[in-house]
């Protein structure tokens, strides 16, 4: 986030909104925040397109399903796995149930 700021660029975040940033405050006053839940709530995203979208909370893969969908105009989606996929089947069915 503070490459893409400090670059120049837009950024816009999704969380719940629940938790308030502790750290690296200054980052987060520069972005929108974009409020919604992964499990039912992802209006905050639609009719929207951005160029990169990085995935770092895709722990369900019904949620990662309705992310991506949601995102397929997206030009490049990065998803970073949950380190706690251990089943091989999965694991498939994480990275090309897109």
């Amino acid at each position: 986030m503070a490459y893409a700021i400090s670059g120049g660029h837009s950024v816009s975040i999704f969380t719940r909104g629940k938790t308030k940033p502790t750290i690296h405050k200054e980052y987060f006053e520069k972005v929108e925040h974009l409020i919604g839940d992964r499990e039912d709530n992802l209006k905050a995203l639609e009719n929207r397109s951005w160029d990169i979208v990085i995935d770092n909370s895709g722990r369900k893969t019904a949620w990662t399903k309705k992310t991506a969908n949601l995102l397929k105009e997206t030009d490049k989606v990065l998803l970073k796995e949950p380190d706690s996929i251990e089943d091989e089947t999965l694991k498939m069915e994480y990275w090309y149930a897109l």
